[in-house]
């Protein structure tokens, strides 16, 4: 297989992780299955990089459970990461607003 065939294969198995219920296919769907014992489970066991990438689609993914994050270590970083990207953000909203975001004053935003 050349490249242009293994990646057009690929595309084609790719899942987004929406299926329709009335799918031939959604009983048999590894993604659903997979959403639905999580969403069961008691113990939720994951890396940093899939935990935060769900949390951004369903926040109550860790309520109730017993949370084991593998690379646990690595979260500090993407915390601090994320918080300088939404600072940058809040920073360039406020000023293009006029020193004002919903409400909050400039430098500000959290209290």
């Amino acid at each position: 297989m050349d490249s242009s065939s293994v990646s057009g294969f690929f595309e084609e198995l790719g899942h987004d992780g929406q299926l329709s219920k009335k799918s031939l296919f959604y009983g048999v769907d590894f993604w659903q299955i997979g959403q639905e014992k999580a969403r069961e489970s008691r113990v939720l066991l994951t890396n940093h990089a899939y935990l935060l990438t769900r949390l951004e689609d369903d926040k109550s993914l860790i309520e109730g459970r017993i949370l084991v994050v593998d690379e646990a270590q690595k979260l500090f970083l993407a915390f601090e990461s994320f918080s300088q990207k939404v600072s940058r953000w809040l920073a360039s909203a406020d000023n293009s607003a006029g020193n004002s975001l919903c409400g909050f004053s400039s430098g500000t935003p959290f209290t």
